[in-house]
């Protein structure tokens, strides 16, 4: 499961938010935003209100 704690634990990981229809600078500014990479739900929910 892919939680908070996860997600700042493993910064690093791959995530799909070019599948998800994100684009670069986007998906740079969910980071900033959050300060740390977004969990899979995270991703999922900014890609569908940003879209």
């Amino acid at each position: 499961m892919d939680t908070v704690a996860v997600a700042e634990g493993d910064p690093g990981k791959e995530q799909p938010w070019a599948d998800l229809g994100l684009k670069d600078d986007e998906y740079a500014r969910i980071r900033e935003i959050l300060g740390r990479r977004p969990t899979s739900s995270e991703l999922a929910m900014y890609s569908v209100m940003w879209s």
